[in-house]
């Protein structure tokens, strides 16, 4: 240009040169800053994505791509938090910590509470306090001898896919209990008929009746006894 200051000609391509290096520049700069960015989403560095963002966006005021960058970081942050989140409750909810599990699901509800994994773990935690509920009130009915309506809350409970062992033991110690006491009373009133056979005179019936119960409780030491006092007395008479 300077050995011919008058070519226009000359002048313009020098022009459409010197453009086209900025315009070039202008996309190594933009490209870098993308990798950069990508790179601190792909090791979750948020702070560092965001940090770049801002300094691109400075740089390069309305850049479409640092908008669609400054989305994506959100949308990655967002699905980042929720799946930190979940992993924190679905211990807590495996481990009974319900009071935990209720908290951190109250707090975020408000921001996740759309998404699916997160009602599906509200629905866990229902299900697991209506369980806790119902062994609370079947223990509260074994407590109190109601053993028929424990054995049927327990019963419905373990229907409904029980979330552990507990019921299944605790109804196996209901019916234990309930079978002991049955038979508790049962040999307490066949006693009975059979004093009330021998306050009458009546031995061989005292010893007739307690034969035939002892051959369904032979390990009964109660009715041995009592059998073996009025074979005495029988003996005796």
């Amino acid at each position: 240009l300077q050995r011919y200051p008058g070519r226009d000609d000359l002048k313009a391509a020098a022009e459409r040169l010197r453009k086209a290096v900025l315009d070039q520049q202008r996309v190594d700069k933009i490209a870098a800053y993308v990798n950069e960015i990508d790179q601190s989403l792909a090791t979750r560095n948020w702070s560092g994505a965001a940090s770049s963002l801002e300094r691109a966006r400075k740089e390069f005021t309305g850049e479409k791509a640092f908008g669609i960058l400054s989305e994506k970081l959100a949308h990655e942050q967002y699905l980042a938090d929720l799946a930190d989140l979940v992993s924190e409750i679905r211990p807590a909810l495996a481990e009974n910590r319900l009071d935990d599990a209720a908290r951190q699901l109250k707090e975020n509800r408000k921001r996740f509470s759309r998404e699916p994994v997160w009602q599906t773990l509200e629905r866990e935690l229902e299900r697991r306090k209506q369980y806790e509920e119902s062994l609370d009130k079947a223990g509260l009915l074994f407590r109190k001898r109601n053993y028929e309506k424990a054995e049927e809350l327990l019963q419905s409970t373990l229907a409904a896919e029980p979330i552990d062992q507990r019921a299944a033991s605790l109804l196996n110690a209901v019916r234990t209990e309930r079978l002991r006491v049955k038979r508790a009373d049962q040999i307490k009133r066949v006693c009975a008929e059979a004093k009330r056979h021998g306050d009458a005179g009546d031995f061989q019936g005292a010893v007739t009746y307690l034969e035939t119960t002892r051959q369904l409780y032979p390990d009964e030491d109660e009715l041995t006894a009592l059998l073996n006092t009025y074979k005495q007395k029988l003996k005796e008479q």
